[in-house]
């Protein structure tokens, strides 16, 4: 139920957004995203590099939050037991509504720091957002109860989800470059199925039996 709500509200939003603003893409161009810096010959704009340094850190943070912060720990929990939590007196309204928050909060710092890079529309985060998706996927993601438990799944595979996301953002850039971009995102799901055949846990995750 809590997917499907999910998954309606983003249609409607979306929906929204192009009766408010058009379908008609547009560009939020900044200093950083024309400027280019060359590095033994190979050509980046700053803004990919900031991208980067900050998915780093927003990472670490994250690791460092739901490892050692007491939030962070319950909503670790959660994503396990949701019934557990509620009956030691874990306020799980409370832990689910800063898990929205959060998610929110990450969302919007993500479309801030790309938006630079490309032409905005009001489906432009459809085909990121599955692909985050897959990165998830393949670094090792718990396949937990209810849609917050999604969220809060990924949430233990920190390192594993970021490994992956570099994994596949090189194996899209190769494909690009020798096969065809044509090609390029399709790659993330590539990777994913190749992963789930060989892998079913992801490549940093672990078998669990119950």
């Amino acid at each position: 139920m809590q997917l499907i709500a999910t998954l309606a509200t983003s249609i409607t939003l979306t929906n929204l957004a192009i009766l408010v603003f058009g379908t008609q893409p547009k560009e939020v161009p900044t200093t950083l995203s024309s400027a280019v810096m060359e590095v033994g010959g190979v050509r980046m704009a700053w803004q990919r590099l900031v991208v980067l340094v900050a998915a780093v850190v927003i990472f670490a943070g994250l690791e460092w939050f739901v490892t050692r912060a007491k939030l962070g720990k319950a909503m670790r929990a959660m994503s396990q037991n949701r019934e557990a939590c509620a009956v030691v007196g874990v306020d799980v309204q409370r832990v689910a509504l800063a898990t929205f928050g959060i998610s929110a909060a990450l969302a919007g710092a993500a479309a801030a720091l790309v938006s630079p890079l490309f032409n905005i529309f009001p489906d432009v985060g459809s085909l990121l957002t599955l692909k985050a998706f897959a990165a998830v996927i393949v670094g090792g993601f718990g396949f937990v109860k209810g849609a917050m438990a999604v969220i809060v799944g990924g949430f233990g595979f920190v390192k594993g989800a970021i490994a992956a996301a570099f994994l596949i953002g090189l194996a899209e850039s190769l494909a690009a470059g020798y096969v065809s971009y044509a090609y390029k995102d399709a790659i993330a799901f590539v990777v994913m199925v190749l992963v789930l055949l060989v892998r079913p846990q992801g490549l940093f995750g672990r078998r669990i039996g119950i």
